[in-house]
């Protein structure tokens, strides 16, 4: 058996349907779930499914009033059960078939996470696409000045 908290909550996947968040929301939801994410893998857990709905927004009081503790829901829960890592737009390339996650596909995910926090949706396939960009985003950027050309793995 696995025994999780139940969360009182909504989840990103809700609040994204309501509305587009600030940047400021979306790093400070990247930087807890980052959090979350380093103290699992320092104990060698991994989440393997990490999605909007996996990131919770818990209400508690304080002496000020109401607040809000972003919580990752399910942490651990594929490897501990035995699963393949979560499928669909989140999943790290390298995962094909049933492999099991792993810190790095989680940090992938994470990342498409986040362009789905910033951009209003996550890739609608392998080309990432963002039909809702903001302009300034809808080219890509290039290399920055002094950087090496990038590698074409060719020998």
């Amino acid at each position: 058996y696995l025994v999780d908290v139940l969360p009182t909550g909504e989840h990103l996947g809700v609040r994204l349907q309501q509305r587009r968040l600030r940047a400021e929301e979306v790093l400070e939801i990247t930087v807890e779930v980052l959090r979350a994410l380093a103290e699992a893998h320092e104990h060698d857990i991994v989440h393997g499914a990490l999605a909007p709905p996996r990131v919770i927004f818990e209400p508690f009081r304080t002496l000020e009033g109401e607040a809000e503790r972003i919580k990752v829901q399910d942490l651990g829960a594929c490897h501990a059960l035995q699963l393949p890592a979560v499928a669909g737009r989140f999943r790290a390339p390298e995962l094909e078939g049933n492999a099991q996650g792993t810190a790095a596909a989680d940090l992938y995910a994470l990342g498409v996470l986040t362009g789905t926090m910033l951009l209003g949706a996550p890739p609608a396939t392998d080309t990432v696409e963002f039909p809702n960009a903001p302009p300034e985003l809808a080219e890509p950027a290039g290399r920055p000045e002094g950087w090496p050309a990038a590698s074409t793995g060719a020998q």
